[in-house]
């Protein structure tokens, strides 16, 4: 059973006490990661990018991809210190909607992972390998398809694999090397 908060039961901190507190542990903490849900939504999300910089704190945004035009806003203003996207499923429709459980239009995928690659700065990409999703032909598919998008421009790191909540035993990928 996954572990589900609800905000609205949490209590508020203010942005100023986190800031001190990652200054506080600062000879083991070098920044921030910006995690959700999915964090682009929030529409004062570059405000808060932009209070941690202000404090020399470096920003890394993990993301799904489904909001290419906030990573772009975000990547234009140099805001982003490194990006963690998850690719769900190999990039067609019906499966990566299966996969997310909600529809999901490819070619926003696509354009986000297009902007990540291109931008300059630290990323990775990100697959959770579910037995009863995915295969090792997903994993090659989605692969390709980085290395595809990313033609000439080296990628930084292989896809990085990770298990789901089941066991991954249905996928052997899981388990390798990938490049």
């Amino acid at each position: 059973m996954p572990l589900v908060l609800h905000p609205e039961t949490l209590e508020d901190i203010p942005i100023t006490d986190v800031i001190n507190r990652i200054n506080e542990l600062s000879d083991w903490a070098d920044g921030v990661v910006i995690t959700g849900g999915e964090p682009t939504v929030s529409a004062n999300l570059p405000e808060i990018i932009k209070m941690f910089i202000h404090h020399n704190i470096p920003v890394k945004l993990d993301t799904n991809g489904s909001r290419p035009d906030v990573l772009e806003d975000l990547l234009t203003r140099n805001l982003l210190s490194g990006i963690s996207m998850d690719i769900k499923a190999p990039l067609k429709t019906k499966k990566y909607s299966a996969v997310a459980g909600v529809p999901v239009d490819i070619q926003v995928i696509k354009q986000s992972v297009q902007l990540i690659i291109h931008s300059g700065i630290w990323y990775e990409f990100r697959t959770t390998v579910l037995e009863d999703f995915h295969t090792d032909d997903d994993i090659e598919q989605i692969q390709q398809f980085l290395r595809d998008i990313a033609g000439t421009t080296p990628l930084q790191r292989p896809l990085k694999l990770q298990r789901g909540g089941r066991s991954a035993t249905g996928c052997t990928a899981a388990f390798k090397v990938q490049g």
